[in-house]
């Protein structure tokens, strides 16, 4: 019995290095959001965010997100260059908010619902708590690894789409 959970325990891990998290920025608006600077309000839009890969059973998950990928800070316009990255950690950001950290300052986390401050950019998942919550359980699903060992893992790939800079 011993041996045959070892067999599971290492055929789960096995299938947990193989499979990648794929996370798509598109260039596709999906709404806008209002947020603030250094006092100052803009509208920037949101944009399909598109998570995809394969579970542990060969399910295939595809899971699609609206977020904000412009920032504004000093009245110009911040974002997250259009490219390839792998994430690099799980984190709190200010100690409080769960990120995955894609690039430098940049990353992956939570809008707030009651409070939109865009000083720098990120990207943001709109719809607070509960679409942060989908947005993990997708993600842990298909990689079948904990936050943050996933943030860590090297799995989880970012790819940005060029969109075009709102006016502000």
């Amino acid at each position: 019995m011993v041996s045959g959970l070892n067999d599971a325990m290492h055929r789960m891990q096995q299938n947990a290095q193989n499979r990648n998290v794929n996370i798509e920025v598109t260039d596709k608006v999906t709404g806008e959001v209002t947020v603030k600077s250094q006092g100052n309000e803009y509208v920037t839009p949101t944009y399909e965010m598109n998570v995809t890969g394969t579970d542990g059973d060969g399910v295939n998950i595809s899971e699609k997100f609206d977020v904000l990928r412009f920032g504004v800070k000093d009245g110009k316009v911040q974002t997250l260059k259009a490219g390839n990255y792998t994430v690099t950690e799980y984190y709190r950001m200010f100690g409080k908010m769960p990120a995955f950290r894609v690039n430098g300052p940049y990353t992956i986390h939570m809008l707030s619902t009651n409070r939109v401050d865009a000083n720098s950019v990120c990207l943001a998942i709109k719809g607070g708590a509960s679409e942060w919550n989908r947005f993990t359980t997708a993600v842990g699903a298909i990689s079948g690894l904990g936050l943050y060992d996933l943030g860590s893992s090297g799995i989880m790939n970012v790819n940005v789409q060029y969109a075009k800079p709102p006016n502000v």
